[in-house]
C-alpha cells in the first residue's frame, strides 16, 4: 500500500478535516456574483458507480468539492474515507495505474475502518482509454462492496460506454448515469430572478392549449423574462461567462480563450487535427446552423476530402458537447431517424457558437462580436433557433429530430416523442408571421410555434403561438443537472 503525492495533494481534509470548506473551487463559488447550486443528484449510500458527464468549465469538479463538503461538513463523514482524485492532472494513463492508485487508496482506508462505507470520486477519467476495466477489475475482486463510487468526464461516448460496461451499476440505483450542462434558461431565470423562477408554470410541449394557458401565466413577467432572454442568448448558461457579464457587463476575451482552449483540447484528446476542426467550424458559421447537409457535401466544401473522416469530426464534437446533431424522422408518427438522410447542426449552448465564431474569425474583441451577432437578424434568427434544439435534445435525448417530406418543401423544425405521445415545434423568430409559417404543423394535427413575440391560441388549427422566451421558460424538466436520456 503506498498513497501518492498526487492522492495526498487532492485530499488536503485527510490531514486537516476543515479543509474541505476553504476548497479553492469552493472559494470560487463564494467570490462570484451570482451562482446557481445544482441540487446533488446521488444517492451516496449504496453501492453504485455513476457517472457525470458535460463539458468542461460547467461545473463538474466543482460539484464533487460540494459533495466531499456535504460528506464531512453535514454528514459527519470521517475525511479519509472520501477520495477525489483529479486523474488527469495525476498523470494517470493506463486502466492499470488507474486501478492501482485506487486499490491503493482503498487498502489505505480499509486499514482504520475495515466496514465503513469509503466514497471515490474520480474527476475527468475519460482520459485514461479502458478506465472502466479497472473498475470492473476492482469489482471482480470485492474491492468495491462499501463503496460509492463516482466518475466524471468530458466526453459523452468514452464515459457512458465505460459506465455500461462497468459492473455493480445498477441495483438499488434507478439512475446512474447523469449529464451537467450549462444552465438551461428556466434556471438562468431562477440563477437571476429565482422569486420568479418559482412561479412560473409548466409547459406541456404536447398539448398546445395546455401550452398556450402556461404561457399566458408566464407573459405575466414578461419585462423579467425577455430582458433576461436577451443577456442569455449573449452568455448562454457557463458559469465564468454569467459571472463576468453579471460583475463587469461583458464577457472578457480570457473567458472566450477559456473555453475556446476547452473545445479544441478535446478535440485533440480525441485524437483530431486543430486545423481541420476550425475548417469545420468555419464551414458550419457561414449560415450553416439549423440547415440541412450531408456528410459528402462538408467533405467536398472542406479540405477534408472524405465524408466518413468530415462525418468523424463531427460526431466527436458533438461526444465532446460542442453541438447537437438532429437527424430527419422517416415519418412525422414514428420516432424512427433516417440516418441515410440530409442532417442538421445545433451548437449547444449560445456561448459555444460565440466562443468558436470569435475563434475562427481571429477576433480581438470577441465580446463586440457577440453583441453584433445577436442583433444581426439573420443570425440571431439562427441562434434562437439552436438554443430551442438544444433544449429539446437535452429533455428528449435522441427523441427530438425534425421532419422534411420528400421532394417538397413541407417541414417541421422539431418533431418529439415520449411514449405515445407525439409533439411538433416550428420556430419563426419573427414579429410578422404568415400563414404557411403554421401550415405543416396545422396538416398533422396542431402544434407549438415559437415565436419572437406573439402569444395567441388558434384553437380551430391547434396550433399555439408562443414567445419562445415563455416556451424556454416554461420548461420545468431538469435540463442542467439531469439523468441521461440517451
Amino acid at each position: 500500500m503506498a498513497i501518492s503525492s498526487d492522492q495526498v495533494r487532492d485530499n488536503p481534509w485527510w490531514s486537516n478535516p476543515a479543509a474541505a470548506q476553504s476548497d479553492p473551487l469552493l472559494r470560487r463559488l463564494e467570490t462570484r456574483p451570482i451562482v446557481f447550486l445544482h441540487p446533488l443528484p446521488y444517492d451516496l449510500e449504496v453501492d453504485a458507480v455513476y457517472t457525470l458527464r458535460g463539458p468542461r468549465q460547467v461545473g463538474k469538479s466543482t460539484l464533487l468539492k460540494r459533495i466531499v463538503k456535504e460528506l464531512i461538513v453535514d454528514r459527519g463523514v470521517p475525511a479519509r474515507q472520501i477520495m477525489y482524485f483529479d486523474v488527469e492532472g495525476g498523470g494517470i494513463r493506463t486502466a492499470r495505474d488507474l486501478q492501482n492508485s485506487v486499490n491503493d487508496y482503498i487498502d489505505f482506508a480499509r486499514s482504520a475502518a475495515p466496514t465503513a462505507r469509503l466514497f471515490i470520486l474520480l474527476d475527468e477519467v475519460t482520459g485514461v482509454p479502458g478506465w472502466e476495466s479497472a473498475v470492473r477489475v476492482l469489482h471482480g475482486r470485492g474491492a468495491l462492496e462499501g463503496v460509492t463510487l463516482i466518475a466524471t468526464g468530458s466526453h459523452a461516448r468514452d464515459l457512458r460506454r465505460g459506465g455500461e460496461r462497468a459492473p455493480g451499476r445498477h441495483g438499488e440505483v434507478e439512475y446512474w448515469d447523469w449529464v451537467m450542462m450549462p444552465l438551461c434558461f428556466r434556471d438562468y431565470v431562477g440563477m437571476h430572478a429565482p422569486e420568479t423562477a418559482r412561479v412560473l408554470p409548466a409547459i406541456d410541449l404536447f398539448d398546445p392549449v395546455a401550452a398556450h394557458e402556461a404561457a399566458v401565466e408566464i407573459s405575466l413577467h414578461a419585462p423579467v423574462v425577455d430582458s433576461l432572454f436577451e443577456r442569455y442568448l449573449r452568455t448562454g448558461g457557463y458559469p465564468h461567462a454569467i459571472a463576468e457579464e453579471t460583475a463587469h457587463g461583458i464577457i472578457p476575451g480570457r473567458v472566450f480563450r477559456l473555453y475556446q482552449q476547452a473545445f479544441t483540447g478535446e478535440m485533440h484528446r480525441a485524437g483530431r487535427r486543430e486545423e481541420y476542426f476550425r475548417e469545420i467550424v468555419s464551414w458550419a458559421a457561414h449560415h450553416r446552423l439549423g440547415r440541412e447537409f450531408n456528410w459528402s457535401s462538408l467533405s467536398g466544401e472542406t479540405a477534408i476530402g472524405s465524408g466518413n473522416t468530415a462525418r468523424e469530426y463531427l460526431e466527436d464534437a458533438e461526444a465532446a458537447f460542442v453541438w447537437h446533431i438532429y437527424y430527419r424522422v422517416k415519418t412525422p408518427d414514428e420516432a424512427v431517424p433516417a440516418p441515410r438522410s440530409p442532417k442538421k447542426l445545433y451548437p449547444v449552448d449560445p456561448f459555444t457558437w460565440h466562443v468558436l465564431a470569435s475563434w475562427i474569425s481571429g477576433s480581438r474583441e470577441p465580446w463586440a462580436g457577440t453583441l453584433e451577432r445577436a442583433s444581426d437578424p439573420t443570425i440571431r434568427g439562427d441562434l434562437v433557433e439552436s438554443v430551442v434544439a438544444d433544449h429539446l435534445r437535452r429533455q428528449f435525448g435522441r427523441f427530438a429530430l425534425y421532419y422534411r417530406a420528400p421532394k417538397t418543401q413541407e417541414e417541421i423544425d422539431f418533431v418529439l416523442f415520449e411514449g405515445a405521445r407525439r409533439g411538433f415545434v416550428e420556430v419563426k423568430h419573427r414579429t410578422h408571421l404568415k400563414n404557411r409559417d403554421w401550415r405543416a404543423l396545422v396538416k398533422h394535427g396542431g402544434g407549438i410555434l415559437a415565436s419572437a413575440d406573439q402569444l395567441r391560441l388558434m384553437d380551430r388549427n391547434g396550433v399555439a403561438v408562443i414567445p419562445v422566451s415563455h416556451l424556454l421558460a416554461g420548461l420545468a424538466e431538469p435540463l442542467t443537472l439531469f439523468p441521461s436520456r440517451d
